[in-house]
């Protein structure tokens, strides 16, 4: 009965690769597709913005696709704390490594079949025996599901020093190594080039001193206000006067609301309240 049954089995298993092979691929040009539509977007923000230089780094988020092999496992926060990096730095490190495909496909063989041993023995992984056994007794499902597990791309983001020169490599700095004004000033660089539709800032000055705010908040505010509509709210006079709006409203707190703020005058047919707005 079992020979019968294994017969069966093996006449499916071509169609059943097939399948496979084409599910593989559909889900291989869905990632292609948004890593393009990325590059356009970032190509194009680059392009806009004198300060900013925005690049994709492909399937280079192990971080994020460790914590969610975690959270699928089920694993305590202190549990493997070595190994779950080790294994996303093997799988998803050296981006420009020729062998990084062959070793997705080890991963992904060892998951379908539930047999580490390869990636324990000699091809790289270096899976401890007890990380070994806690892989190997996993349930199918969880197995399969974790065969779609891929790390996402990253955002790498340099922006220009004062005064530096956009040619010289040095010029440019990580933006993970600015200050939080810094950081502050190419993220709203980055919003202010993207896209063409109305655009709300709450408070855009935070963290930045007034240097910042007058060398870039200001002039890329001047810049993005012929190109789409800008609401901003600010504690900062800089912003509104320097940057050239339209309309100012004054709001007050009264009692909790918030409200426009008004003055009353005399006028030759008595008292008027006159809003602070114009």
């Amino acid at each position: 009965e079992l020979e019968q049954a294994l017969v069966a089995k093996e006449t499916q298993l071509e169609g059943s690769a097939g399948k496979v092979e084409q599910a593989w691929t559909a889900l291989m040009e869905l990632i292609e597709e948004r890593r393009a539509q990325r590059s356009l977007l970032l190509s194009e923000v680059t392009q806009k913005s004198s300060r900013l230089r925005l690049e994709l780094r492909g399937n280079r988020d192990s971080i994020g696709w460790s914590n969610s092999v975690r959270e699928l496992l089920n694993l305590r926060s202190d549990a493997f704390l070595e190994d779950m990096p080790g294994l996303a730095d093997w799988l998803w490190g050296a981006p420009d490594d020729p062998t990084r495909k062959l070793r997705w496909g080890l991963w992904r063989d060892a998951l379908s079949m539930g047999d580490f041993s390869r990636l324990a023995e000699g091809e790289g992984a270096s899976l401890r025996p007890q990380w070994q056994r806690r892989l190997e007794g996993l349930d199918e499902s969880i197995r399969l599901r974790l065969l779609t597990e891929i790390a996402d791309d990253i955002v790498e983001m340099g922006f220009l020093k004062d005064g530096g020169n956009p040619n010289e490599a040095s010029d440019w700095q990580n933006i993970t190594e600015g200050s939080p004004g810094q950081r502050t000033a190419a993220m709203l660089a980055f919003v202010l080039h993207h896209g063409n539709e109305p655009l709300v800032l709450d408070q855009p000055e935070d963290d930045l001193d007034t240097e910042w705010i007058s060398s870039l908040v200001v002039s890329e505010l001047r810049a993005s206000r012929w190109k789409r509509q800008i609401i901003v709210v600010t504690h900062n006079a800089n912003i509104p006067v320097n940057g050239d709006a339209e309309r100012v409203i004054v709001l007050e707190n009264n009692l909790g609301s918030l409200r426009v703020r008004e003055t009353m005058i005399d006028t030759s047919i008595g008292n008027k309240a006159v809003l602070h707005c114009g």
